[in-house]
């Protein structure tokens, strides 16, 4: 499996995933065009010859076949022919199995906004398609929610992204996991 791992932002997903994995990706791509954002979390060298716009690595997963593709805080949208074209996962931080209003941008400040709401809170791996958030998901991981802080969810939702990524990657049961919040 080649596998190609994207990011927008720090890029600190993939760096806890990896280390737990004992695997890196065979390429990291990112359009954060700042590496001062990223430089601690994935060294410089690795993803040196890879850092380009939106338009340049779509260019360049159109022009690649069978890769399979894994999306870390990637902030735009995947076009439909390359959804189709490749094997791609993304990581969602919002229990979406229950509460599909997560779906879309910031589902860490919808939760935050109505903590009150929700029961539980969590993230999913889902597979990629032209809809917006609305692939097949494959992994999730789910907690109790006993957030109080903006930190809180935040916390605790890479952390349950990180465990339904292990459980996807790793091929575990794929169907759930539901921990106490001190497992996380």
């Amino acid at each position: 499996m080649h596998w190609v791992a994207l990011f927008s932002q720090t890029g600190s997903e993939i760096n806890r995933l990896a280390r737990e994995l004992g695997r890196w990706p065979n390429e990291i791509y990112t359009n954060n065009l700042r590496v001062e954002e990223w430089k601690d979390n994935i060294n410089p060298w690795f993803v040196d010859e890879h850092i380009g716009t939106v338009d340049s690595i779509n260019n360049m997963l159109r022009e690649r076949k069978d890769l399979f593709i894994t999306l870390h805080g990637y902030l735009r949208i995947i076009p439909s022919d390359i959804c189709y074209r490749h094997n791609i996962y993304n990581g969602h931080p919002g229990l979406i199995t229950l509460y599909p209003e997560l779906k879309g941008k910031d589902p860490q400040e919808k939760l935050f906004d109505r903590i009150d709401w929700y029961p539980h809170i969590g993230s999913v791996v889902h597979k990629c398609t032209p809809e917006l958030d609305g692939g097949k998901i494959v992994s999730w991981c789910q907690v109790n929610n006993s957030c109080k802080t903006r930190e809180d969810v935040y916390n605790t939702l890479k952390d349950t992204s990180l465990l339904a990524w292990k459980l996807f990657l790793k091929g575990k049961d794929r169907k759930s996991t539901r921990l106490n919040s001190s497992h996380v």
